[in-house]
């Protein structure tokens, strides 16, 4: 592969069969990333047809590289959610991105190595930041 210079795809997700013999996603777990750098790219909607713009981004997971790709704008027509969380953190910073399932819907969980996390209690309408790994006791 590298001798064509071809960069093998992070993937969150994978295609599997449920116990009913249906295909779902279902994420690969967390990967440890470093963020290189991001480039705007043309793609096509597979039920469309349509053309559609994408953010390619490079990263590195193990030392090797690996190129993820997501759609730039939401079904509303918005910058969609992980474009802008990704767009927030620095080139060469060190992320955990997660595919998670959350009802119906898959979504990717990004947390930055080291930084603060907001977390958001039921019971109170103010936030606390946790750094990872540190917990309070009541």
């Amino acid at each position: 592969m590298e001798e064509f210079n071809i960069i093998p795809k992070l993937r969150l997700f994978q295609k599997v069969k449920n116990d009913k013999g249906k295909m779902e996603m279902r994420s690969t777990g967390e990967h440890k990333v470093k963020l290189i750098a991001d480039k705007e790219t043309d793609g096509t909607d597979y039920n469309t047809g349509q053309p559609k713009k994408l953010i390619r981004y490079l990263v590195e997971e193990n030392g090797e590289k690996r190129i993820y790709e997501t759609n730039k704008l939401n079904k509303s027509g918005e910058l969609a959610y992980l474009v802008r969380r990704l767009g927030e953190i620095n080139e060469n910073t060190e992320v955990i991105l997660c595919g998670q399932r959350r009802g119906m819907k898959n979504f990717v969980d990004v947390r930055v190595i080291g930084e603060a996390q907001s977390v958001e209690l039921e019971d109170e309408e103010e936030e606390i930041n946790l750094k990872e790994g540190e917990m309070e006791e009541e």
